[in-house]
């Protein structure tokens, strides 16, 4: 939350709702950009701040400071303790490239621009000598303007700064019609430095007109007595300026209207100057209680549009109330001036907190897009709020004042928000945050604040497409599943699922739906905008397995048997799985609890327990078979046996088969003798096999 100073006074208003449209718009895209430490876009002198803008290729360039080193999407290392940080994206908000600027000192960005070419000029303060990118020695003892050129791939072509021997500040920068640029910010230094024009009151707006080298062609300092900040310029048509800010001062030095608000409190003042940057006229706008404008619109009929903030209730130029009773939140305030700076009218926006205005911008209609952060719960002009922290509030306003539409973008922690008109109805959104994934924000934290750019359409101009997948539509009984919502121009949705649990559900992507019962089973989607909606069924969407064949565990001896004819076995003892224990057998070699988990063809499983096993040798004969001798170091002989033998087999005591005797034919007589000789000493379970019958016994290897 960023405060300033006001005075306290007592003053009755009356708190009325607007009805305002919710917004149409879908999220099409959000990404996060950050490293291990805290990357913000972010102003700590005023609200506002231009950090995001479109670019000539289609893309989106966002920027801020940042204390990180290199690590997440950062990939060079920091200068200072604070450094300028830019990023560079594609259409659909993929970072191209990134890049810090900065010297030993600290620095913050306060404004970026698109130029010629597709470079971009950046411009904020730098506490910096000579050092890392800065190429100049700091003039004062605090902060400079500082402003930097880089090309299409974010590489400096030149820098520059300007200050005093005090503390100057750049909060904004336009471009010029010359080529050159045009600044504004404030300053509390005397004629030092490369500053050539006295200091009027404790700050003043101080303005700067450049080349497209960044050479100072010509620099204005206008204040009163106390403190005046200037927030933004633009270039008029006339090749003049008009100038934004807020001051403190009364009628004194530059400033020749009184101030509305009282105490330490502050008013708009609005300033039109020529090409040169002399004064044509001077306005204060204001209420009883402080009022900061942020930003001004210059209109194609000659007209301004001022934005910010005021804490003041129905006084002054003020002609709307205040939804916070007690004087202590700021609403967004608007007014339309015109040519010479006559009120045409004002209006409010917000709910009883806290609503900081950030960004105004044209849409491409001609109408007007904002940006604010919101404290507010739903009311007043808000149709959503904020999770109980600040969130982003957006909203399209008409020429006239009237909120056509409104958006909140919930991600608790989220400030400093830009907004701009992407074309085909779409507007790309974008500042800092210090959350995790929630709500509209899909990508976790990279560290502390990170930046965050979003991509909003407009669904009403479209049919919605009804469309989804599922993580797996083929799952045994018993089980669930996830639904991926694919739909297109859409912004509610009503699923249907016969014979699942739930039933039904309105989530995006609905998760954890779950089957008993085996069976085909269809799934219905119906995807709406609230002007039309598309259904989508697919019949026998979902398989349900049969139920595999149930299994269990029969002990002969030492050796667990369950019941062959799965695909898979897994054996666990003490509900650990045991390695390489995949036979239908098993032979039990300690005392305890054993299970097996079984899976069928279709991957489904079943499971069977047997408890308490007593494990020992046992070296009895088994229908009417002996073996000897046994233990055995070569040869094992074989004897008593009547039958013809189709198969001799010798597993380990995971039950891999180590050996096989095979006779020449059914009628053939077993040999006499097995050469074991190449086993290894151990425990191991001689199986024959005479047609469907099998007999096993064990023997040790020495």
């Amino acid at each position: 939350m960023k405060n300033k100073l006001t005075a306290a006074f007592t003053f009755t208003i009356l708190i009325f709702n607007i009805s305002v449209a919710q917004s149409p718009l879908l999220t099409q895209w959000d990404h996060r950009f950050g490293g291990p430490l805290e990357d913000i876009p972010y102003s700590s002198d005023i609200n506002g701040g231009q950090y995001l803008q479109p670019t000539q290729d289609g893309g989106y360039i966002i920027g801020g400071r940042t204390q990180s080193g290199v690590g997440g999407d950062k990939t060079q290392p920091s200068w200072g303790s604070d450094d300028i940080w830019v990023v560079k994206t594609d259409a659909n908000g993929i970072k191209e490239w990134d890049r810090r600027f900065g010297g030993t000192g600290y620095e913050e960005l306060y404004g970026l621009i698109t130029t010629a070419g597709g470079a971009y000029v950046l411009a904020g303060m730098s506490g910096s000598d000579i050092s890392g990118d800065k190429s100049q020695n700091n003039f004062g003892i605090n902060y400079d303007y500082w402003i930097i050129k880089i090309d299409s791939l974010g590489n400096k072509v030149w820098d520059q700064a300007y200050g005093g021997d005090q503390d100057d500040r750049c909060n904004y920068i336009s471009p010029t019609q010359d080529g050159g640029f045009i600044l504004v910010g404030w300053t509390s230094s005397p004629v030092s430095g490369n500053k050539t024009t006295a200091l009027v009151g404790g700050a003043d707006y101080w303005i700067i007109k450049t080349d497209s080298l960044g050479n100072i062609q010509w620099q204005k300092d206008y204040g009163g007595t106390e403190s005046d900040f200037g927030t933004c310029i633009k270039q008029t048509a006339d090749g003049g300026y008009i100038v934004a800010g807020y001051s403190q001062s009364g009628v004194s030095g530059d400033k020749t209207q009184p101030k509305k608000s009282g105490g330490f409190a502050y008013d708009y003042w609005i300033l039109r100057l020529d090409s040169t940057g002399a004064k044509l006229w001077d306005k204060d706008f204001g209420g009883t209680y402080s009022n900061e404008c942020t930003a001004v619109m210059v209109n194609p009929d000659g007209t301004f549009l001022l934005f910010g903030n005021s804490k003041s209730g129905v006084s002054g130029d003020k002609t709307t109330p205040n939804y916070d009773a007690t004087f202590s939140s700021p609403d967004i305030w608007v007014l339309k001036i015109d040519s010479m700076g006559i009120k045409l009218w004002d209006k409010s926006y917000g709910n009883t907190l806290e609503e900081e205005a950030e960004t105004i911008s044209f849409a491409a209609d001609g109408n007007y897009l904002f940006a604010a952060d919101s404290y507010s719960p739903p009311g007043g002009d808000i149709s959503v709020g904020n999770l109980g922290t600040e969130s982003w509030w957006i909203a399209k306003m008409d020429t006239a004042g009237t909120i056509l539409w409104e958006k909140s973008l919930n991600a608790d922690h989220a400030e400093y928000c830009n907004v701009y008109d992407a074309g085909s109805d779409c507007y790309i959104v974008g500042g800092g945050d210090n959350g995790g994934i929630i709500n509209d924000r899909t990508e976790d934290s990279r560290g502390g604040y990170d930046y965050w750019l979003i991509k909003l359409c407009d669904t009403t101009q479209f049919a919605p497409v009804a469309v989804f997948t599922s993580a797996d539509s083929h799952i045994c009984p018993g089980t669930c599943t996830d639904f991926t919502n694919l739909s297109v121009h859409a912004s509610s949705y009503q699923w249907s699922f016969p014979g699942g649990s739930p039933a039904s559900s309105t989530d995006v992507n609905p998760a954890n739906i779950c089957y008993s019962t085996p069976g085909s089973y269809p799934v219905t989607l119906i995807a709406g905008n609230g002007i039309s909606s598309d259904t989508l069924t697919l019949n026998n969407f979902i398989t349900v397995y049969p139920f595999p064949a149930p299994q269990s565990i029969t002990q002969s001896g030492d050796t667990l048997f369950a019941i062959a004819g799965a695909t898979t076995y897994a054996w666990y003892y003490n509900g650990n799985l045991i390695s390489g224990a995949t036979n239908y057998f098993y032979v039990a070699t300690s005392s305890g609890d054993y299970n097996v988990v079984c899976t069928d063809v279709n991957g489904c499983e079943v499971e069977a327990a047997i408890f308490n096993v007593i494990a020992g040798i046992n070296h009895e004969p088994i229908e009417g078979l002996s073996i000897f001798p046994n233990p055995v170091a070569d040869k094992l002989a074989v004897g008593n046996m009547q039958y013809a033998i189709s198969a001799v087999s010798i597993y380990d005591q995971l039950g891999k088969m180590v050996l096989a005797v095979r006779p020449s034919s059914d009628l053939c007589p077993l040999p006499s003798e097995i050469d074991v000789s190449s086993l290894t000493p151990g425990l191991y379970i001689l199986e024959m096999r005479h047609g469907k019958q099998i007999f096993r016994t064990k023997f040790l290897k020495d």
